[in-house]
């Protein structure tokens, strides 16, 4: 037994020392591809990565809703994976998922966030993520305020591009943040609410920058009485609490509007933290938006 157990361990350390030398290779997603895009608006380039769903290229004439997602470096996959299990059970249709994401590291994705998903300029806010990236490395000059840009980026420059060369479907466009992202979805469905059929807001950061979320809403209240979109709303309860009670200041909002033909929904998660909500939010999210597709 001694041997076995000595051979053992000799095996598992050339082993570690073989992996060691060995150069890294990346796991990939099936049935996805990938391409850089420079936005004009913006005056950057982004990393796209789109995922097909199953049976695709067997469906040479179809249509799919597509899923876009800023955040990409934390959402793709797990988005993408959501979305074919979900359609393989035909819980929802077969749909696109868009990753917008960047070139570089985490420390890039971090600090780029700040500029495409604020709407107004917060030297507050630039200082406290200066902060935390730090520790990710070298990174781009935080600068905030791009929204607007941004938002021409999805709508004027990559849909029409996934629409055309992917099959998206126009008609069918689905637009999912989380956090700071979530924020920003709120912010378009109050400023351009057209730009996308469907809307999921995972735990949105509705506290940070001045409450924008809550101008836009009152802005838009002042000349419209309609909402021609849906939204998903989700928080997780383990949240910071002056999240939860910003979520919960829009569902009060909201429910007092009564916006005509604005379908909505608010979700609170017992047990799921700011993070750990994401998934959730995704699945139990899609099935609301497409009904008609559950059994």
């Amino acid at each position: 037994m001694k041997s076995l157990c000595t051979t053992a361990a000799v095996l598992a350390l050339s082993g570690g020392q073989l992996l060691a030398q060995a150069p890294a290779s990346l796991a990939t997603i099936p049935e996805t591809d990938t391409f850089e895009i420079h936005s004009e608006f913006v005056d950057a380039d982004f990393r796209i990565s789109v995922s097909f769903p199953f049976g695709y290229r067997q469906m040479a004439d179809a249509q799919f809703p597509v899923l876009y997602l800023p955040d990409a470096w934390w959402t793709f996959g797990m988005a993408t994976d959501i979305a074919r299990v979900l359609a393989a059970d035909q819980l929802i249709p077969p749909m696109l998922v868009v990753g917008i994401g960047y070139p570089g590291g985490l420390g890039d994705a971090i600090a780029l966030r700040v500029r495409d998903m604020t709407l107004r300029e917060s030297e507050a806010m630039e200082r406290r993520i200066a902060q935390e990236v730090a520790a990710f490395g070298p990174h781009p000059p935080i600068t905030s305020g791009g929204a607007d840009d941004f938002l021409r980026f999805l709508t004027e420059e990559l849909a029409p591009r996934i629409e055309r060369d992917y099959r998206g479907d126009p008609n069918q466009r689905v637009l999912h943040g989380h956090s700071l992202g979530g924020s920003f979805v709120v912010d378009v469905v109050f400023r351009q609410p057209e730009a996308f059929t469907h809307y999921i807001a995972s735990a949105p950061a509705l506290w940070i920058v001045d409450s924008v979320s809550f101008l836009n809403e009152r802005e838009y209240a002042a000349d419209h009485d309609s909402v021609p979109a849906s939204l998903y709303l989700a928080v997780g309860l383990l949240d910071r609490p002056e999240l939860v009670a910003g979520v919960a200041a829009l569902v009060d909002t909201l429910t007092a509007r009564d916006y005509k033909g604005f379908r909505w929904e608010i979700s609170r998660y017992e047990g799921q933290t700011h993070r750990s909500v994401m998934p959730v939010v995704l699945r139990d999210g899609l099935r609301w938006i497409f009904p008609d597709s559950t059994r």
